[in-house]
């Protein structure tokens, strides 16, 4: 039927040049041709690019991390199994690529990375998590906030600070009278301020007035305050 039209209009622009139906047939551009169907990768090519998460050109892994990113849902099984791989490098990019991807399927396996040897792993877990977010990440990152390194517990402040993540304020207040660590009880102050502005002093002043309060806490707690004023 198009063909056919086309036909008649040409054979009416000979009849009539210069015609506005011919001119507006002359300036207009040809039909866009079809856009071609999204080549679809296979599981060879996405195992190809998990296996190029190790080794120590970070140009090339990086690379491969940005094409398993590109890829999204479908790499994420394979990212999921490169959780446990025995190379730590391939466990840290695979964890920041489920990040990027937003995975929430992916929350529960990043949580089992919080026993990892390489605390540098288990940061980057933590990071996506914040990054996924949903019930499973927050509680994960509840949790997180009480592991032994100061990186780990800096990650999880940020990803419950990014998620404005409210029900976490007692966990966050806890650790930040708590933290052996300065920087970490500083920035779980900064973070419940961005939560509920003054509730950081509120509960500074509450734990300073608390005689069931441990020695430490209480003593942090009037550190914190009059650095505050």
């Amino acid at each position: 039927m198009t063909k056919f039209l086309s036909i008649i209009l040409a054979l009416f622009c000979t009849v009539l040049p210069g015609s506005l139906a011919c001119l507006a047939a002359e300036e207009a551009p040809p039909d866009p041709a079809p856009a071609a169907a999204a080549k679809p990768v296979d599981d060879a090519e996405i195992g190809r690019l998990v296996e190029g998460l190790k080794g120590w050109d970070r140009d090339q892994v990086q690379a491969n991390s940005d094409a398993l990113a590109k890829i999204g849902e479908p790499a994420v099984p394979a990212l999921i199994g490169a959780l446990k791989n025995e190379d730590p490098g391939v466990r840290s990019s695979a964890a920041r690529v489920l990040g990027e991807i937003e995975a929430k399927e992916a929350a529960v396996p990043l949580g089992e990375l919080f026993d990892d040897p390489k605390y540098w792993v288990t940061r980057n877990a933590v990071y996506s998590l914040g990054n996924i977010g949903g019930p499973e990440s927050v509680e994960l990152l509840k949790k997180a906030l009480t592991h032994y390194r100061p990186q780990v517990q800096e990650a999880a402040l940020w990803g419950l600070d990014e998620l404005q993540e409210q029900s976490a304020i007692p966990e966050i207040s806890d650790l930040m009278v708590s933290a052996p660590d300065q920087y970490v009880r500083w920035r779980a102050m900064t973070v419940l301020r961005s939560l509920k502005e003054g509730e950081e002093i509120t509960f500074l002043i509450k734990t300073l007035n608390d005689p069931e309060a441990d020695a430490t806490k209480r003593r942090n707690a009037a550190v914190m305050l009059g650095s505050l004023e």
